[in-house]
């Protein structure tokens, strides 16, 4: 069935007390408040988090909130000049162009015992079928996938995955919440969200 949970769900007991690198730091959950946001509430845990985004001027505000972030497009070459126990990739892998930079740069900075997790939209959420059949799917995307494609991605770049999870956040709204009431006993592979877990195929963890 659809499991219905906040993704820091599935991140808390990585990032805990960890150096922590934060792609896609700003998120949607940015606009919804505190409680939504992953990246504050990895910094409510994790021993150091900086956090990477493209968006110019929530990067500028969240500076003036006293939080370490940097803006750069993780399509280009980054070097932080440090490494970090654990990656957070968050719903950024849809809008990449260059899969072979990211993971380059994912690999610069992850320390060879560390973790990544990459949470994705789900191509195959049936949420996303519905936006598609009505016209209301945002197609600023440049790619989708799903938990194989993801293997298969994360394998021909280096990785292996150790744990891969379907989930499906509360909505807010009262349609979402009636959506979530109506299809929750569906497959949990149709939630909206896949989330990877993974190592460096290096790592002897």
């Amino acid at each position: 069935m659809l499991v219905i949970k906040h993704r820091f769900e599935v991140i808390e007991k990585y990032v805990k007390g960890k150096d922590v690198l934060d792609i896609g730091c700003v998120g949607l959950g940015y606009q919804r408040g505190e409680g939504f946001w992953v990246h504050g509430k990895i910094c409510e845990v994790a021993k150091k988090v900086v956090g990477v985004d493209i968006r110019k001027d929530e990067i500028a505000e969240l500076r003036k909130r006293e939080y370490e972030v940097i803006d750069a497009d993780v399509n280009e070459r980054l070097d932080l000049g440090e490494m970090f126990d654990v990656i957070h990739v968050g719903q950024v892998l849809t809008y990449l162009t260059d899969f072979d930079t990211f993971f380059d740069n994912v690999r610069r900075h992850l320390r060879p015992d560390g973790m990544l997790i990459i949470s994705a939209t789900n191509a195959h959420s049936l949420r996303n079928f519905v936006k598609y059949v009505f016209g209301g799917l945002g197609f600023a995307y440049t790619n989708f996938q799903n938990h194989i494609s993801l293997r298969h991605l994360l394998n021909r770049c280096g990785f292996k995955v150790r744990q891969i999870e379907h989930v499906e956040e509360p909505s807010r709204r009262k349609s979402g919440k009636i959506y979530q009431w109506i299809f929750k006993p569906l497959p949990g592979r149709l939630s909206s969200h896949v989330m990877v877990i993974a190592s460096s195929k290096m790592s002897h963890s």
